[in-house]
């Protein structure tokens, strides 16, 4: 069976919902590229080469930032130019800062629903799962291996238990509270069942895939560390130009060097809608 391997790295902010920017505009970005199965040995190899020549072996951990800005640049070239040759394509999930903080204090504060702060980290690594999963369906591939070399074991419980709630759209869940009964006087327990409607088509789109979230220090996450740096940096500027921009679109990145190779759905991306920019903060 044939499996997308997604390599990712954050940039940028990925603290918790309790936080507010630190400057105007702050937001944090997680970028994946997709390599089926079928090529990752030749990619990792050449991956490998580029370690030899930066750092000179393949069993520490490169970091683009680690480097001189002179090193940067080319280590930057030379990623690049494996992208481009191996036809590697590559995804994002960006948000703002004070967009995740107000949208999930309003609720804290309102419904008192959240016992925890919620994690940026983990809504952007949500994001990536779910182009991913759309990336993969494009190809007809049913499994998927998503593969960081720093993710927290705490954030990868709260990942997968975000993801096992998307896939349970379709199941019926049951909700239940107490009510006062004035008759005998006693707390009894009610409840009904709901269910979101989705057709035979969603159900098996939603229960006919296998992914799995790794740590492990490969050599491909280099390729995603370069990326989601350059991303980083290249929405920054477009941020300097116009605050509050949204930052799940297509066009910020039609200059930018891998356009090409953007795999992204914008139209039916509602992260911009769920996190907008404010700077009006309560």
């Amino acid at each position: 069976m044939n499996k997308l391997n997604v390599f990712i790295d954050e940039s940028g902010a990925k603290g918790y919902s309790d936080n507010k920017e630190h400057y105007e505009g702050e937001f944090g970005i997680v970028a994946g590229i997709f390599i089926e199965e079928m090529h990752l040995k030749k990619i990792k190899e050449e991956t490998e080469k580029i370690y030899h020549r930066y750092l000179g072996k393949s069993d520490e951990k490169l970091h683009i930032t680690d480097l001189a800005p002179e090193l940067q640049k080319s280590l930057r070239s030379d990623v690049f130019h494996l992208i481009r040759n191996n036809n590697i394509y590559w995804s994002y999930q960006a948000i703002y800062v004070n967009g995740f903080y107000n949208d999930k204090y309003k609720e804290q504060k309102i419904k008192s629903l959240f016992k925890h702060n919620n994690s940026l980290h983990v809504e952007l690594l949500f994001g990536i799962y779910i182009q991913s999963r759309k990336f993969s369906d494009s190809l007809g591939i049913k499994k998927c291996d998503i593969v960081s070399d720093q993710i927290d074991t705490h954030l990868i419980d709260l990942l997968n238990k975000k993801v096992k709630g998307y896939l349970s759209l379709g199941d019926e869940k049951p909700i239940t509270f107490k009510k006062y009964d004035r008759d005998d006087k006693t707390l009894r327990e009610v409840g009904f069942k709901v269910s979101v409607n989705t057709s035979e088509d969603e159900k098996n789109f939603l229960n006919s895939f296998e992914y799995d979230f790794r740590v492990q220090n490969n050599e491909c996450t280099l390729i995603a560390d370069v990326l989601s740096n350059s991303l980083f940096y290249h929405l920054k500027n477009k941020i300097k130009d116009k605050i509050g921009i949204d930052l799940m679109k297509i066009e910020h990145f039609k200059d930018h060097e891998l356009f090409d190779s953007l795999f992204l759905d914008s139209e039916k991306n509602f992260t911009d809608k769920c996190y907008p920019y404010k700077n009006n903060l309560i």
